[in-house]
């Protein structure tokens, strides 16, 4: 009887110098860490208000939540312990929250290339996709909302997972397939996304021996996890229900293939600067370089390798394609090792076609290739994290940093300006085509951002247009412009003489009974 395949890579990695394993993750974390620090200065922004209320609260009133027949997302270890282990330590200091978005990306980063490795890639060209998994830009808006770390930590256990798993495949272990199913159970409590990682292994095992194996991973080691599978799919989508309205809203239709266009679209975007809204449309250069991707397996007869990288990308993506109105580059996160691998496979087929003598050259052009991209994306958050609207109005064009930036005015400033009561009237008074009240809205979320920061949970909170003022006490009203600027009706009288503002305010005394 034959012994069982050892696990795809495992005894290189072994067999590698510590030091050399040390040296190069040490230079994806300090990569990370470099590129990423201008993200630390950023305060919360709007549905992290939202968790961080609940967990000052207590356990009870984070974690209920999860366990209703109301319909919504199963996400308690990351939208509901997460918070409630980071609130008493962190509390309203943003900082440190951003520290450890960057550490879980840093990790995240150095497992993608061991993933890659278990999938059959070099080892030269794992640790050069692992750097281009850190360095993408598409991963900005992940990185830097500190409610992505659904996105970050479901990847950790993920890339974990899918590590184990692999070893449990190849060597058919009890004990690699009991990790594999445990990291698994912890995604799936983290993000719906990685409900797809058992399919993955299948198809692994699928594209390396054929379909033979495939079934016997089923029916042996993946068993457990396709079990987990099927039980988080009847409580998620069966009992509890996905959201059926809001910014979550699915459908099927035309959207599934306009949603799959746009984020493949945006995939491949070390050098992107975000707009104001959403994602870019239209064709771009990530699309150029799928069907690149595509040509190149097509015509070396690749079939295999190419669906299992494609079906990959898409397994991973299948939860967010059927959302009606929410394209955001932060679901690319965990589908990126699909399209990675795709780059890393074509790169080694590409270096096992030349002549010995030609590999070299073509090794370090890859690696410059690298360097420039790393260049480039550091540019790139740089430049998102200064990108203005115009210049007299200094706030990020990206949304989450827009409105992180907005949601700490209006804090500051309530907080400092306002005489405390039961109920708070913010009322706009700025030019909407530069931050329009929704948008202001959605930055302390409803007002559970002044409700944290002032200490009052019963804090009643109105957002009101000027035409809508009436027979409320100036005491009770706060006017905001369009920078998030919150002023007293006092105030507001004397700097609306030097403000080009839209309207003036004029006190409505109650009415006597």
């Amino acid at each position: 009887m034959r012994p069982p395949p050892q696990p795809t890579g495992a005894h290189e990695f072994a067999a590698s110098p510590r030091w050399m394993l040390l040296a190069g993750g040490s230079i994806l974390v300090l990569f990370v860490f470099y590129c990423y620090w201008p993200l630390t200065r950023f305060f919360f922004s709007q549905d992290d208000f939202y968790f961080l209320e609940r967990a000052s609260s207590g356990f009870r009133a984070t974690m209920e939540q999860f366990f209703t027949t109301r319909p919504g997302h199963f996400r308690p270890l990351t939208k509901g312990l997460y918070f409630l282990v980071t609130w008493p330590l962190f509390e309203l200091n943003a900082f440190p929250y951003h520290v450890v978005s960057l550490v879980l990306h840093a990790l995240n980063s150095i497992l993608a290339g061991l993933v890659l490795r278990r999938f059959g890639i070099s080892v030269w060209m794992s640790a050069v996709a692992a750097l281009l998994f850190a360095a993408n830009v598409a991963n900005l808006e992940a990185v830097a909302w500190i409610s992505c770390v659904q996105q970050l930590l479901s990847t950790t256990f993920a890339f974990a997972a899918l590590i184990w798993g692999v070893d449990a495949v190849a060597t058919r272990s009890r004990g690699r397939m009991l990790t594999a199913t445990t990291a698994y159970l912890l995604a799936l409590l983290s993000y719906e996304q990685t409900l797809a990682v058992p399919l993955v292994l299948i198809l692994w095992a699928w594209s390396r021996e054929g379909t033979r194996a495939a079934l016997r991973a089923c029916t042996g080691v993946l068993l457990p996890m396709l079990l987990l599978m099927v039980l988080y799919g009847v409580y998620a989508f069966a009992v509890r229900g996905m959201p059926h309205d809001g910014p979550y809203q699915m459908a099927i239709g035309r959207n599934v293939i306009a949603n799959l266009r746009e984020y493949c679209g945006s995939m491949f975007a070390i050098w992107l600067t975000y707009p104001y809204l959403d994602l870019p449309r239209g064709l771009r250069g990530s699309h150029v370089v799928w069907g690149a991707l595509i040509a190149w397996f097509v015509i070396r007869r690749e079939w295999r390798s190419l669906l299992f990288g494609i079906a990959t990308f898409v397994l991973f993506l299948g939860p967010v394609l059927f959302i009606r109105y929410h394209v955001f580059s932060f679901h690319l996160y965990l589908p990126a090792i699909g399209a990675w691998y795709l780059i890393a496979r074509a790169t080694d087929s590409l270096v096992e076609a030349l002549p010995i003598a030609a590999r070299r050259p073509v090794m370090l052009a890859a690696v410059c290739a690298v360097m420039i991209a790393a260049t480039g994306s550091t540019v790139a958050v740089k430049k998102n994290t200064t990108n203005y609207v115009s210049d007299d109005v200094q706030i990020p064009k990206v949304r989450v940093l827009r409105r992180a930036v907005l949601a700490e005015q209006v804090c500051n400033d309530v907080s400092e300006r306002w005489k405390r009561g039961s109920r708070l009237v913010l009322v706009y008074a700025g030019r909407a085509e530069l931050g329009n009240w929704g948008n202001i809205k959605c930055a302390i979320h409803d007002g559970d951002a002044l409700r944290l920061v002032l200490h009052q949970p019963d804090l009643q909170v109105d957002f009101l247009l000027p035409a809508q003022v009436s027979h409320i006490p100036s005491d009770d009203i706060m006017v905001v412009t369009e920078l998030g600027e919150a002023l007293t009706v006092d105030q507001y009288r004397v700097l609306a003489r030097y403000r080009p503002l839209t309207w003036r305010f004029t006190e409505t005394k109650p009415a006597q009974p």
